[in-house]
């Protein structure tokens, strides 16, 4: 259902920003970096207005990632 969607979310989201900490190799990863990371890293950014809809999705779940990550 609706709860297992969810945790299905998160564990995606939290697989794009661990490559974007780990594989900055990654062209879709340095894309991203280049539109949308101002500063820092993954887990000190912000939401931009008219940022793509992966950026501001991993930026919103930032709190439930925070907790499966060490910087």
């Amino acid at each position: 259902g609706i709860p297992h969607a969810t945790q299905i979310n998160i564990t995606l989201l939290r697989q794009h920003a661990c490559n974007m900490l780990h594989a900055t190799h990654k062209q879709w990863v340095q894309i991203l970096e280049l539109q949308s990371l101002r500063q820092g890293d993954i887990l000190h950014a912000s939401i931009i207005k008219g940022a793509s809809y992966t950026w501001n999705s991993i930026v919103k779940a930032i709190d439930n990632l925070r907790m499966g990550f060490q910087v």
